[in-house]
């Protein structure tokens, strides 16, 4: 089984990680790294679109370009670190199985022919100075020059088998059994948390862990602004209220989705743990020896500890009511669901 742990920036998805930790036969991935090659920018997702499903030639060699961009990129850095080196090796041979041909070549929807720091119109002013300087010097060389392109052409069920073994030898070769039980954190979507599902031989659950909006808004405005760029966070309160409704607009009814709450697992452990041990047919065997729900606790109710922000919490409350947990009441669920409405 592939257990997919996937959070909204700082929403303590972590803790189920430790949580599954005291099951035993569970594998994590090493170090407790992120597994985004899936669905993080050009990756396989982006991939599949470009070569599979949108049809274009154009298109298809922009997107292996950006796929090899991705996979010697900074964030595919500690892929490459726990497959002791093997990652970029093992991510060339998956794509030169499903790349028809390739050739030295040009065109102008080439990827990074033009970039943010300079203006389509100045890139096209300064290639026909160039092209027109060449041809005064009767100098016969094509410009801009050349670089690599690439065609592939393979079908959806092609795609998804070859993937699949893909991401088998990427595991295989951190030292995990892909047949097993595997723990990949943000290895799906949030907004679309089973989208990739496919990629894999065994069956797949998706948790979707949530934090109380006042905490994600002391944490990532006040606490920690500098790491939380990803999202609003220069304590504008309008921004941060549209980016959390907006984010968890979508609300997916599968089975293999469960939305969960980050102080349902410190608050109600004991049901919570029930909650895991049904979904993955076996008994917890070292409870609180990885997570402590105790000493956990501290990051709860942060917006109690910052009165300097009591009005920006206020607000907050009004607007994001239904994502706030109720610490007061009996009555909880080990299960939120997001609006399938925006909340407004």
């Amino acid at each position: 089984m592939i257990i997919g742990i996937t959070g909204y920036g700082f929403s303590g998805a972590s803790a189920y990680t430790r949580c599954l930790k005291e099951f035993d036969d569970i594998q994590s991935y090493p170090g407790d790294n992120e597994f985004q090659i899936i669905q993080e920018p050009d990756g396989l997702l982006d991939l599949m679109y470009g070569i599979v499903k949108s049809n274009r030639r154009v298109y298809c060699n922009t997107a292996v370009n950006r796929f090899i961009k991705c996979i010697h990129g900074v964030s595919n850095a500690q892929l490459s670190r726990q497959t002791h080196g093997r990652f970029e090796e093992i991510s060339h041979q998956y794509l030169d199985s499903m790349v028809n041909l390739s050739w030295n070549g040009r065109s102008n929807y080439d990827p990074d022919d033009v970039r943010h720091s300079l203006d389509r119109r100045h890139f096209y002013r300064i290639n026909s100075l160039i092209r027109a300087l060449l041809k005064r010097g009767r100098i016969h060389i094509a410009w801009p020059p050349d670089k690599k392109r690439y065609f592939a052409f393979v079908n959806e069920e092609e795609f998804i088998q070859k993937t699949k073994q893909y991401i088998n030898d990427i595991l295989t070769a951190s030292s995990i059994d892909p047949k097993g039980d595997v723990i990949l954190e943000q290895v799906f979507n949030c907004s679309d948390p089973l989208s990739g599902a496919e990629f894999f031989d065994q069956d797949v659950v998706s948790l979707i862990v949530d934090r109380d909006p006042r905490d994600l808004y002391i944490l990532t405005n006040v606490v920690y602004p500098e790491a939380c760029r990803f999202m609003p966070n220069k304590r504008e309160l309008e921004p941060y209220i549209e980016y959390y409704k907006l984010l968890h607009y979508n609300h997916v009814d599968d089975p293999r989705v469960k939305y969960l709450k980050f102080e349902e697992l410190i608050y109600r452990y004991t049901p919570s743990v029930k909650m895991l041990e049904e979904m993955l047919g076996r008994k917890i065997k070292r409870p609180g020896t990885v997570f402590k729900a105790d000493e956990s606790m501290v990051n709860t109710q942060l917006f109690k500890k910052y009165p300097q922000c009591s009005k920006e919490i206020a607000i907050i409350e009004k607007e994001l009511e239904p994502y706030l947990y109720d610490y007061d009441s009996a009555e909880k669920c080990a299960e939120f669901k997001p609006a399938n409405t925006r909340i407004y």
